[in-house]
């Protein structure tokens, strides 16, 4: 018997010109047939006119492929309040300005665990760029945001700055045309009823940590996070400053803004509750049809399904620049980030006087620059 030029990776049979069949561009090149790794027509024909990569398990560092089109996977993300640090017991904190240490919530419905994604200010901020990259993070490098769904659904407040902007849909999109989901639902709570499953999660760890007189460094605040966690519903996730990414630049080879939609309507985007990208709904004469539309972005201004969308598209129509496919550029250069000089006077004061020898190491290179800034930049 000749030996198999092409052995499929999972059933050893041969992999023919004939057959459908993906190959693994992440590592080991390797070939697959559709059904051996549970790869719907669909799905197949959808990746074969993607410009993304399909990666196997082996590849994908053991995390499951993304080929599971009946099962939808549903998110909730959010801000918790900043954690002020240090964290003192003395008056002078009330009147001084503190380093802030962030932390950014990603629920997971189907397993009900909470990933907070933790960083100080010396290390990033917490605009736009910053919560992409944290939700990049979830989405390729834990298992809870790569549980194999086809199809993801995620809740978030109306916040104009961090949650809804140009950049989180062109995200979203982005996923859409690299094949990572076949269908996202990007949503927003109703005004007046924002308190989401995140925000349950951070009133646990305020209930925990209000009992805690003196917190030194972001780490401690770390530890004391997890700590919080009831059963294991809390997973902290330690931010790297390469984790970091500046998504708004990279995005823009590719994507623009819209104020009007392909049919020359104007768009209110501060009133858009729904996003839909990839696949949607649509009335078509009393009858509700699944159509897709991957190059297009469906908004609507209430959860109707039956209402009839604006049809978006971001793509700009000269076409992609160069660099699109290549990796997202780094977002900060240094370390640490300078902060006001106001701010980093009132530290030095507050961590000589009351923060333990053991803990001012942290605190000991302040960069600061003149002038106004805030958080929400990136």
């Amino acid at each position: 018997m000749n030996d198999v030029q092409y052995p499929c990776g999972k059933c050893k049979r041969e992999v023919g010109d004939e057959d459908r069949a993906v190959q693994c561009e992440s590592g080991c090149e390797g070939w697959f047939h559709a059904q051996c790794v549970n790869i719907s027509e669909a799905d197949y024909d959808a990746l074969q006119e993607s410009d993304g990569i399909w990666e196997c398990s082996a590849c994908s560092n053991g995390l499951p492929m993304f080929n599971t089109v009946n099962t939808i996977d549903v998110f909730n993300f959010d801000f918790q309040q900043n954690l002020p640090t240090p964290k003192l017991t003395v008056g002078d904190q009330f009147y001084l300005r503190l380093l802030w240490t962030y932390l950014f919530g990603v629920y997971s419905a189907s397993t009900r665990v909470t990933t907070a994604f933790m960083w100080h200010e010396l290390l990033a901020k917490r605009g736009c760029n910053d919560v992409i990259s944290c939700l990049a993070h979830f989405i390729y490098h834990t298992p809870l945001g790569r549980t194999g769904a086809k199809w993801s659904i995620w809740w978030a407040d109306n916040c104009p700055g961090q949650n809804k902007n140009n950049y989180i849909i062109w995200f979203f999109q982005e996923l859409i045309r690299r094949n990572v989901f076949t269908r996202i639902d990007y949503k927003f709570l109703v005004v007046g009823h924002t308190y989401g499953p995140t925000d349950r999660c951070f009133g646990s760890i305020e209930r925990y940590v209000e009992k805690i007189d003196t917190v030194y460094t972001p780490s401690q605040w770390y530890q004391h996070v997890q700590n919080a966690s009831v059963n294991g519903m809390i997973e902290v996730v330690p931010m790297e400053q390469s984790f970091f990414r500046d998504y708004r630049t990279h995005f823009r080879k590719l994507y623009t803004e819209r104020t009007s939609d392909i049919d020359k309507k104007p768009l209110d985007f501060s009133h858009i509750v729904w996003f839909n990208f990839g696949k949607g709904e649509v009335d078509c004469n009393g009858k509700v049809e699944l159509q897709d539309h991957r190059d297009e972005v469906w908004t609507r201004h209430t959860y109707n399904i039956k209402e009839k969308p604006q049809r978006v598209s971001y793509l700009k129509k000269r076409g992609k620049k160069p660099g699109i496919e290549a990796e997202v550029p780094l977002l900060y250069c240094q370390y640490p980030n300078p902060i006001k000089q106001a701010k980093a006077n009132d530290l030095r004061k507050l961590v000589s006087q009351y923060v333990p020898q053991e803990y001012r190491s942290f605190y000991s290179e302040l960069p600061f620059y003149d002038g106004d800034s805030s958080d929400e930049e990136s």
